[in-house]
């Protein structure tokens, strides 16, 4: 209803420009009288409430395609066990895991750094995948053993309960479970166990990344690694199309709009209005 209410005004210049173009097209000028009351109001009528349903219809389909950061299951680097055996299973992804915010469609909270993208150190010691929507926040790489990781803080809010509830990728294929929380500010995301620092990730003016190991105990540059496009050359005038016909004219002859086309009659406009009504209705009620 909000998104009905908020556009009266698109409603308005809808209604004209439309009233406008009917009346030119019919050979008429804007201010002629081709069309009768009767078919000018109902043109206005069905217009106004084709228009009315379509921005209901287009706010519902819209709330239907928003999916918030918490609508998403938790990422996890728990090995699915090869049986039912609970004892078997290990930690660690054995492939590089897939998006795990692809579908989140809320954007980065006010405030939030934005560290979305991949990446790496020069010395490849590093590489990391990070993901943001609203205050979530989901990094992937590659763990010990050639296992990878997907470390998932539902929210930046400083607390456990929505902090990463994972396994050190440092340790796999054992399982050892951390649970930091993740708090920030301007240009730094932190990671915490307690009042002690785990892990940082500061953004720099130079668009590099500051990534803070506590494990390493020193700070690692990473950059943002740019996806690279093959381009082929093309041969001069290649994929362009020679036009071998020769270009003939013909003349032809505008009809004169008569009376009796010039405007609709009254049973026409109310089985129009009738059919646009009932069209738009029956999409608002499908939605």
């Amino acid at each position: 209803f909000i998104c009905i209410c908020d556009s009266h005004n698109n409603l308005s210049v809808f209604l004209i420009i439309t009233m406008m173009i009917v009346r030119i097209s019919r050979g008429g000028g804007l201010l002629s009288s081709h069309l009768s009351f009767r078919g000018d109001f109902m043109l206005v009528v069905t217009l106004s409430v084709v228009f009315i349903m379509f921005q209901a219809q287009t706010c519902c389909y819209a709330e239907k395609l928003m999916v918030s950061s918490l609508e998403i299951p938790r990422g996890s680097s728990l090995s699915q066990p090869s049986s039912g055996d609970s004892t078997n299973v290990t930690c660690g992804l054995s492939e590089f895991p897939p998006p795990v915010l692809s579908k989140c469609t809320e954007p980065i909270l006010q405030g939030v750094p934005d560290l979305r993208g991949t990446w790496s150190s020069d010395d490849g010691m590093y590489m990391q995948r990070i993901e943001q929507c609203a205050d979530r926040l989901t990094i992937s790489g590659p763990g010990a053993g050639d296992l990878f990781y997907i470390h998932d803080f539902m929210r930046l809010d400083g607390t456990t309960e929505n902090g990463c509830i994972d396994f050190n990728a440092g340790a796999f294929p054992k399982c050892v479970a951390i649970n930091p929380a993740g708090t920030y500010n301007a240009t730094c995301i932190f990671m915490k166990v307690g009042p002690v620092m785990g892990a940082s990730r500061c953004l720099q003016t130079d668009g590099s990344l500051h990534f803070y190991n506590v494990a390493v105990g020193k700070t690692t540059v990473l950059l943002k690694e740019v996806p690279t496009t093959t381009t082929t050359a093309k041969a001069e005038g290649a994929g362009t199309p020679t036009t071998t016909s020769a270009l003939t004219t013909t003349s032809t002859s505008t009809p004169t709009p008569t009376s009796s086309g010039a405007s609709l009659k009254g049973s026409s406009v109310f089985a129009l209005c009738l059919a646009c009504t009932s069209t738009a209705i029956m999409g608002v009620l499908a939605c």
